[in-house]
């Protein structure tokens, strides 16, 4: 291990000859160095975003490793000895209440749209009876029909006959 001084000094030396390092720091690399353009950038990009963060390769090297880390091409054995850890009986529990509350959230506002939408149907049937009534009124009063036979054909009131 070296200090960050070392490091940017260049006063590091390898262990051994043949072994060296270079260290990247990765949340910098990753704000400057968006695209893939070289094998270490691709490595690095790996590293830092994971097998989604990167584009898909010709190149035989990173297919091999991508085809290695994707999930769909796990032998069964693997899946199941990773499932076995996945969850405990606490997590198990969690995911069901979850789960359950996401139903119920679901059927919640779909009820509450259902509910809304017979509401506002009826809501609007009784408004349009209401606007038919008074339209009719109006007919008949510009017709000279008496406030009394208005009143009796419509339903509405005298007052509401006399404001028309």
């Amino acid at each position: 291990m070296f200090s960050e001084h070392d490091v940017k000094t260049g006063a590091t030396l390898p262990i051994f000859p043949k072994n060296k390092y270079i260290v990247v720091d990765l949340p910098k690399f990753i704000k400057l160095h968006e695209g893939v353009d070289s094998r270490e950038a691709f490595w690095l990009r790996l590293l830092s975003k994971g097998p989604l963060g990167v584009p898909e390769t010709e190149d035989p090297l990173f297919a091999g490793a991508l085809d290695r880390l994707r999930v769909s091409v796990a032998k069964p054995e693997l899946i199941d000895s990773l499932e076995a850890y996945m969850f405990d009986e606490r997590h198990a529990e969690e995911a069901i209440i979850a789960e359950a509350y996401l139903n119920g959230k679901a059927k919640g506002e779909a009820d509450g749209h259902a509910e809304g939408l017979a509401k506002g149907l009826a809501k609007g049937r009784a408004e349009g009876r209401a606007d038919g009534k008074r339209e009719m009124a109006r007919a008949l009063k510009a017709m000279g029909d008496s406030t009394e036979k208005i009143v009796a054909v419509s339903g509405l009131t005298p007052a509401e006959v006399e404001a028309l």
